[in-house]
């Protein structure tokens, strides 16, 4: 029939007439299922056809309706002709929710197409196969299914009976906890038997069991009494390293304190005395305080080892940029200790092309670098001071050195120098002055690191250091630029036009940090305690805060959150007389820009204010 020739009201009526015989098919079916009718009339093109519903069929449709299985047909679109009760209670639908719907509709998704293969591919013989249903709830049904195709009325139909599986499954689950429970059953009876035989055994050497549970309820009051002990002694001696450490930390500001004052004055009165023998004595002094102020560093820093509370933490390590500051800062060391003589000589691998960038704890490689080259200094009066790196064991390593051309160390004295308190002789026989503690803390933090430290040395020729870390590179290094050592800028800086606001409460230290700082002329604004510092703030466009910790009134960590509120963008550097690594690192993690340690001399904040306003 060619719908395309009809027109509008002719296919409406079409459209009417084939809904109406799909409703009567749909009642038919309905009609059949209940029993309600015997026979069918089926027209054929050679003629009608009569398909009667005998007795025995009508019989067997009510036996598949009332059984307790589900049973289910399905033509080869894969819509459902019929199911019983059985099977629509089963997935929690009435029998007419599920006619005339998708079969898949109900089974789940992990077996669509299983299903899809079934109705486009002729199958030999009844199929039998687990599946998972879905019921109303969507939820998984576990169930056994019986497959089989006929022809009716020379149309593909698919059977299937269902059975619930649930049940079986509960049965085998619960035989197999039964099984355990025997074997348990049975171990435990061998234990009993055993112990049974081993009470025997006991009986008939005559033992007296009471004396002995006697014995073991003492030894048990003992061992309880014992733990007790011993809880209470780790957590003594756990709150005395508290305190230990908190002692240390306090100890370090207290003295540092002062000696801030006494390092400044002394380096202020040598500035106003012309007197030559009066400007030695004045050295003395300058150079005792330094000395003082180093020993309380290794004093920290032996005691934070001795603890295991240091904390490596890796950043990302510029290693030729490291290595060249290193080399301007002690060349700058040496001309004050009066040794500009000395060669210091960098030498890095390759051809001087930048270096790898690195995963280390850089406040640690400093440590060590520094005590390394600082005792290389103290003992080479002339000749060089060469230091560098290398990379070594197929890349897994770095190997530092660092080489004089002093007096060299003892073959006897090579193996106790890098212990505490242990130093080594000059080969002259005379006593090396010191504490023995920069070349133990230098040990102690390379081992820390991962690596290992030793010394090749020769009396009259001189020593070398050597120590490892393990190399963890971020980035390989670029050949195509060259390296070019920075010189630290030094000397007074010219800040004519900048503002300075000097947040400072104790009267020496302040009038110190006042006396260094007009040297550049700088405008200085001066506050004495966390609410004045905030106050003249707020007055004045600063370019810079020097802000001290321990404030009176509000401290320098709140004073520092309003700043950042109000200007974020303005220099905060943090002023303090803790020395401690978790107080330094915490300076940059809440939101200081730098931080000068106490005592603060012309240098470290002639280069801060270099960095940020120079």
């Amino acid at each position: 029939m060619n719908y395309q020739d009809f027109s509008k009201k002719e296919l409406v009526d079409e459209v009417r007439k084939v809904t109406r015989e799909l409703e009567e098919a749909r009642d038919l079916l309905q009609a059949i299922r209940k029993g309600e009718i015997d026979a069918v009339v089926v027209s054929r093109v050679h003629g009608e056809q009569i398909y009667v519903l005998d007795d025995a069929n009508i019989t067997y449709r009510k036996m598949i309706e009332e059984m307790n299985e589900g049973a289910l047909s399905f033509n080869q679109a894969g819509s459902v002709l019929y199911c019983n009760k059985a099977f629509a209670g089963l997935i929690g639908y009435d029998v007419d929710q599920v006619i005339s719907k998708p079969v898949i509709d109900f089974i789940d998704s992990g077996f669509h197409e299983f299903f899809r293969q079934i109705l486009v591919q002729k199958f030999p013989g009844p199929v039998k196969k687990s599946i998972k249903l879905l019921d109303k709830t969507g939820k998984h049904i576990p169930v056994m299914i019986s497959l089989n195709n006929i022809l009716i009325a020379e149309m593909d139909v698919f059977l299937m009976t269902i059975t619930d599986e649930r049940e079986k499954l509960y049965i085998k689950k619960l035989a197999l906890h039964q099984l355990a429970l025997e074997k348990l059953t049975s171990k435990l009876r061998a234990a009993k038997d055993k112990a049974e035989k081993a009470v025997n055994e006991l009986k008939e050497k005559n033992i007296d069991y009471t004396i002995l549970n006697e014995e073991y309820i003492h030894i048990n009051k003992i061992l309880a009494k014992t733990n007790k002990e011993l809880m209470l002694s780790k957590q003594k001696a756990e709150r005395s390293d508290m305190l230990k450490s908190a002692f240390i930390a306090n100890m370090s500001h207290e003295i540092r304190t002062p000696l801030n004052s006494i390092l400044g004055y002394t380096k202020m009165l040598l500035d106003s005395i012309d007197d030559e023998e009066q400007r030695k004595h004045i050295d003395v002094v300058i150079h005792s305080g330094q000395h003082l102020l180093h020993l309380i560093d290794d004093i920290v820093d032996l005691s934070i080892l001795e603890s295991g509370e240091m904390k490596i933490v890796e950043t990302q390590v510029d290693l030729n940029d490291l290595m060249c500051k290193f080399k301007n800062q002690f060349h700058a060391y040496a001309i004050n200790r009066g040794k500009q003589h000395l060669d210091f000589r960098l030498q890095l691998p390759g051809n001087g092309n930048d270096g790898p960038v690195i995963y280390a704890d850089e406040f640690r490689l400093q440590q060590v670098l520094n005590n390394l080259l600082s005792n290389a200094l103290k003992f080479t009066e002339k000749g060089f001071i060469a230091f560098g790196y290398k990379i070594i064991n197929s890349g897994k390593d770095l190997m530092f050195f660092i080489r004089d051309t002093g007096p060299g160390i003892l073959e006897a004295d090579r193996m106790i120098i890098f212990n505490r308190f242990e130093q080594g002789r000059r080969p002259s026989g005379s006593v090396v002055s010191g504490t023995g503690l920069g070349l133990a803390i230098a040990k102690g933090l390379t081992d820390l690191l991962g690596g290992k430290i030793w010394l090749e040395s020769e009396v009259g020729e001189g020593s070398t250091f050597y120590f490892t870390i393990p190399l963890k590179m971020v980035k390989t290094p670029d050949v195509t630029k060259q390296v070019k050592e920075k010189r630290l800028k030094t000397g007074i800086p010219r800040l004519a036009g900048k503002k300075i606001l000097l947040s400072e409460d104790d009267l020496f230290s302040r009038e110190m940090m006042i006396y260094i700082l007009k040297k550049t002329g700088a405008e200085l604004i001066i506050a004495i305690d966390g609410r004045e510092t905030l106050d003249k703030f707020k007055e004045n466009n600063v370019d810079l805060v020097l802000l001290d910790l321990r404030l009176p009134e509000i401290d320098g960590y709140e004073v520092l959150k309003e700043i950042r509120s109000a200007r974020p963008e303005t220099i905060v550097i943090a002023q303090t007389a803790y020395a401690m690594l978790d107080d330094i690192r915490k300076f940059k993690e809440v939101g200081f820009d730098d931080y000068l340690l106490k005592p603060v001399g012309d240098s470290e904040l002639f280069t801060v204010l270099h960095k940020y306003l120079g």
